[in-house]
């Protein structure tokens, strides 16, 4: 009998570790990008406050 083929309890138990293994991946490699993201956000944003200081000041 060739494995898998009826779809049987050995069907979900390749079913169960796929998603036990590829849900906590794909997680994981949500959360580096969005910290590997988030850093450079950061300087942007403090270059454009200092930008916008510069602005203001020169309007003063």
């Amino acid at each position: 009998m060739i494995p898998l083929q009826g779809g049987g309890p050995e069907l979900l138990t390749v079913l169960f570790f796929w998603i036990v293994v590829s849900v906590p991946l794909f997680l994981g490699v949500v959360v580096l990008l969005n910290r590997a993201t988030s850093d450079d956000r950061g300087e942007e944003i403090a270059e454009l406050r200092r930008r916008v200081d510069e602005l203001e000041s020169e309007r003063d």
